[in-house]
């Protein structure tokens, strides 16, 4: 009997990106299945493909996609969500470029891996004897090193820019120091324009600039970047509405009851 053999194809996964990959350390569990489903996805080799109106050639190492489409094939558990902001992220650490025209005008993602024709080479896999295998993977350590260093550098130019921002939108003082590691965590699923949005959504909210029974301004930097749900809040709110009668924003804010209820026992005590 022959040994059973699949006609699909494969892929190369390097194991080097276990500790040489930035993009792999920094990225969440949720972003790694995006990234191993997006080379799953991407062409070995050029295809045509009609797109309704017109015949395009797919090249290797890219895929046509909608966001709902690469939710269906990424499963359980990942969310429209997850792969907007991870493909706003992978965009931003060069893993992937997105075709802006063609998504503003056919709306649907033709999406390029960057790399993808070295990675899923097996000509770049090959044997090699102790000494050139020491210098290649000692070069690429040190390119690696780099490579981290300017993501660092990147992500903590990004940082520093959107607290300058709130700062002058709301005549603060805040320190980036104080609340690098809360927008740090934020960014992992939010890009720094949708932190702006939810940002300038919350400066909308009567409610949590101060008009309320307390007097209290909760329209803080502290506040939008303590957790992913606050900035979905803000980025969900349509359009600013007054709150409700609690120190915090009432139910039409989207609040979760066990956070409702912790600041109606606030204010119950405060």
């Amino acid at each position: 009997m022959d040994d059973p053999k699949t006609c699909e194809g494969y892929i190369i996964l390097a194991r080097a990106i276990l500790d040489k990959s930035a993009t792999w350390e920094t990225s969440s569990p949720e972003q790694k299945v995006i990234i191993i489903t997006l080379l799953l996805m991407a062409n070995f080799q050029d295809k045509k493909w009609f797109d309704g109106t017109e015949e395009i050639i797919v090249k290797r190492g890219q895929l046509v996609t909608s966001l709902s489409g690469l939710q269906k094939k990424c499963g359980k558990g990942i969310t429209v969500k997850h792969i907007r902001n991870s493909l706003v992220r992978l965009s931003l650490t060069n893993f992937l470029v997105c075709d802006q025209a063609k998504l503003r005008a056919k709306k649907y993602h033709l999406v390029t891996l960057v790399n993808y024709d070295f990675y899923q080479s097996q000509e770049n896999y090959g044997q090699s004897n102790g000494q050139d295998l020491g210098q290649r993977v000692g070069k690429g350590r040190a390119i690696t090193k780099e490579v981290k260093k300017v993501n660092n550098k990147d992500f903590k130019n990004t940082i520093v820019e959107f607290v300058a921002w709130f700062n002058a939108e709301f005549k603060t003082n805040y320190r980036v120091k104080t609340y690098e590691k809360n927008i740090d965590a934020r960014l992992k699923e939010f890009s720094v324009d949708q932190l702006k949005q939810a940002s300038l959504a919350m400066k909308r909210d009567t409610h949590m600039m101060g008009e309320n029974d307390r007097h209290r301004v909760y329209a803080t930097l502290e506040y939008i970047t303590r957790s992913d749900q606050n900035v979905d809040k803000f980025l969900n709110l349509k359009e600013a509405t007054t709150g409700g009668r609690n120190n915090e924003p009432g139910p039409d804010r989207g609040m979760a009851d066990w956070e409702r209820a912790m600041y109606q026992k606030g204010a119950a005590t405060g």
